[in-house]
């Protein structure tokens, strides 16, 4: 196969340009998941933050086998259940996740 072939073949990904909103009070969770493989290996994790970005605490897990909703689901519940321990007042949760979203909502 030739360079120019090659080229042709090559799947371009649109960029979307993201920002971080921060909290008007208090602190923010954000989180995130991921699964090698749907099912496959997974881990999550997030950090919390207060309204000038800075990092209050982050956290990572890996979670063994599972799916993505998994994953993204379970390094939510982490990010609560520390925020919960440490008496950290959330005022927003942030994911990627349009399926957790949506299912929470």
């Amino acid at each position: 196969m030739s360079l120019k072939e090659r080229g042709s073949r090559i799947m371009t990904k649109r960029m979307k340009l993201v920002r971080w909103i921060p909290p008007l009070v208090d602190f923010c969770l954000n989180v995130d998941g991921a699964s090698k493989g749907n099912p496959g290996l997974c881990g999550g994790g997030g950090c919390i933050r207060d309204k000038h970005g800075t990092i209050l605490l982050a956290f990572a897990n890996f979670y063994g086998v599972g799916s993505s909703i998994i994953a993204e689901t379970r390094a939510l519940c982490d990010g609560l259940r520390l925020a919960y321990f440490l008496g950290i007042r959330l005022s927003a949760i942030y994911s990627d996740s349009s399926t957790l979203v949506q299912s929470i909502q």
